[in-house]
């Protein structure tokens, strides 16, 4: 985790946006802290590579599956204002969500 987050926030491939991220020791909170400036709504997509991280921690660590969750914040470096946050447990109720619809349509015909 520590070398995945290094990558995202130094060198040549970081994440023009991302300044510092730190999480808790269960991988159940993730806070990102970014230059607001350059910041946009993209980079909401790393929070996917934290929610497998923390999901297959937590799942070694005995979590009950449908109790598995990584919260995701992205955080204004500069005021601290939470600009947007994310959740596993949502992430994966949409899919499923998703899932049901695609599956009624084609069990109708639709």
């Amino acid at each position: 985790m520590d070398e995945s987050i290094k990558n995202l926030t130094e060198g040549e491939n970081a994440v023009a946006s991302f300044m510092s991220i730190d999480y808790t020791d269960d991988y159940s909170e993730v806070n990102i802290q970014v230059n607001a400036d350059e910041y946009t709504q993209w980079d909401n997509f790393y929070a996917l590579a934290f929610y497998m991280t923390g999901a297959y921690y937590q799942s070694f660590a005995g979590v009950a599956p449908d109790k598995i969750d990584v919260v995701v914040h992205f955080i204004d470096g500069d005021t601290k204002e939470v600009l947007s946050t994310t959740s596993y447990r949502d992430y994966v109720n949409e899919m499923e969500s998703s899932g049901d619809t695609n599956h009624s349509n084609e069990s109708s015909g639709v």
